[in-house]
């Protein structure tokens, strides 16, 4: 996992800004503190500071999309993780087909 679960949490209001990001390749500006918390959130996982001008539409996205990307990969990580495993169905028994070799005629 990527997010902690308190951060994971925190950043789950903003899923449909990751949603448009990833898929559409654009994105609404979510607001300064959401930026700031994704923006902290990245250096979290990067152990480095995440540099963001909140003027521009290509920071933002760039942003966006990156704590979009590990957002869903924990997100599908974390629900696989929360299902049940379902019970394989038991396999029916062949049934033998017979073959019928006379041919059929047509009435006139």
């Amino acid at each position: 996992m990527n997010f902690t679960d308190r951060t994971f949490d925190a950043l789950a209001p903003f899923e449909r800004h990751f949603r448009t990001a990833c898929d559409s390749d654009w994105c609404q500006n979510p607001g300064r503190s959401a930026l700031d918390l994704m923006a902290r959130s990245l250096e979290e996982i990067d152990h480095r500071p995440t540099a963001i001008n909140h003027a521009c539409g290509s920071c933002i996205l760039r942003v966006v999309k990156r704590v979009g990307y590990l957002w869903f990969a924990d997100k599908a990580e974390r629900e696989a993780q929360d299902a049940p495993e379902a019970p394989q169905p038991k396999k029916a028994p062949a049934k033998k087909t017979t073959a019928t070799t006379a041919k059929k005629t047509a009435k006139k």
